[in-house]
């Protein structure tokens, strides 16, 4: 089952409760949306808002753009970049206040690092040093 739930920041936030995972960002974009699965629901508030902002940088960087961009002019650096538009990611939510939930969520998780996502400790780490400063 879909749930519309409130937008944040312009964002369209849909609860599907078939997902498996947390959170992500999904389409292109005007058709941006983020999703959020059942596991989502589970956490702290804090939690909870600190993944949003994650995925709400997502959005706003035009992350899912340059992808595909990138997959096209540059297929071998492509890992790269989706690294580290994850911690630009993170720096958004941390540079708003949610560094060490965000740490938090990670410590707590079994996922480790994929294609796209760096190792958690040194996403910890990076969350837990001063806030950058991120403009969006």
């Amino acid at each position: 089952m879909k749930t519309k739930l409130s937008p944040v920041l312009g964002i369209p936030v849909l609860y599907d409760d078939r997902q498996q995972g947390f959170t992500h960002c999904r389409g292109y974009l005007r058709w941006k949306k983020i999703v959020v699965g059942r596991g989502f629901m589970l956490l702290n508030p804090r939690e909870k808002t600190a993944l949003i902002l994650h995925e709400v940088a997502h959005a706003k960087m035009f992350h899912a753009e340059m992808r595909v961009l990138c997959a096209i002019a540059t297929p071998w650096r492509l890992k790269a970049i989706g690294r580290e538009q994850e911690f630009q990611a993170d720096d958004y939510a941390r540079a708003s206040g949610y560094g060490r939930d965000l740490a938090l969520f990670f410590s707590r998780i079994r996922e480790e690092a994929s294609f796209w996502h760096p190792p958690k400790k040194e996403r910890i780490e990076r969350l837990c040093q001063m806030p950058p400063q991120v403009a969006i």
